[in-house]
């Protein structure tokens, strides 16, 4: 099982709002494919965002993951990353 299934379902700090107020999209995302995926967009200067904590995030898991937006896709938190490089233990991570 990889980090990512043991870590990410657990903890949700990236998609509940505590990081992060909003997510802005990027070039690449498609926001009537996300819109339509159940996302609530809304104008962030030139760019579109929506808020967190994300309608998407449902039981500790993204409903959308494989269709989730640029930076959700580019996104692992420190401790994921300490994790992966096995600087720290998956038990101290959670």
């Amino acid at each position: 099982m990889s980090a990512i299934d043991q870590l990410c379902p657990q903890c949700g700090l990236c998609c509940n709002g505590v990081l992060f107020g909003d997510v802005e999209l990027q070039a690449k995302d498609d926001p009537k494919r996300l819109v339509a995926l159940g996302l609530k967009l809304h104008a962030k200067g030139r760019a579109k965002a929506f808020n967190q904590p994300c309608v998407c995030l449902v039981g500790g898991l993204c409903r959308i993951y494989e269709s989730r937006p640029s930076r959700c896709r580019a996104f692992d938190c420190a401790a994921l990353q300490r994790v992966e490089t096995g600087t720290l233990d998956i038990r101290e991570a959670h």
